[in-house]
């Protein structure tokens, strides 16, 4: 499965940072796997709380917010900054998420994802992709989803 999200249909969350993709990402329809936010940092504030540090475009500044039930589902992160192709690779198992937070890039030749478009990819869609920045710079984060079960994580719709 492979799902195209753009900046603008991510969900605000009630903290008032933004839902890039989340599973159910129906609050209460299922039980809760995981979850990816994004929330803006202040230039100059020191923020207490975890994530991962990301720059957007005109100077933007984010924290990449990873949450997963720990009984289904363990996540890590890997940023890039993209300067040339590059070949990104899963095992079917997994959920791939990719999230642009500066530039454009193109995915597969095809998808042209801008500042904080993401692709999820799960089950045999597509266990590689290809990745060129369209712009620079051009940053990418990459968060794997593996699950902690003997079944392969889905996305719940």
């Amino acid at each position: 499965m492979r799902l195209l999200l753009r900046a603008n249909a991510h969900r605000r969350t009630d903290e008032g940072g933004i839902e890039v993709a989340a599973s159910p990402d129906t609050p209460n329809r299922e039980r809760w796997q995981w979850h990816i936010r994004l929330d803006e940092v202040e230039s100059g504030l020191k923020t207490p709380k975890k994530g991962v540090p990301l720059l957007g475009d005109n100077g933007r500044q984010w924290l990449l917010q990873v949450s997963t039930d720990i009984e289904s589902t363990r996540a890590e992160v890997e940023v890039h900054q993209i300067e040339h192709p590059m070949m990104i690779q899963r095992p079917r198992a997994d959920l791939l998420v990719l999230l642009v937070h500066q530039g454009q890039a193109l995915i597969e030749r095809r998808h042209r994802l801008a500042e904080l478009d993401a692709l999820v990819l799960e089950g045999d869609d597509p266990l590689e992709v290809s990745v060129e920045g369209t712009t620079v710079p051009m940053s990418l984060s990459v968060v794997r989803l593996r699950p902690t079960a003997d079944r392969p994580l889905a996305w719940v719709p």
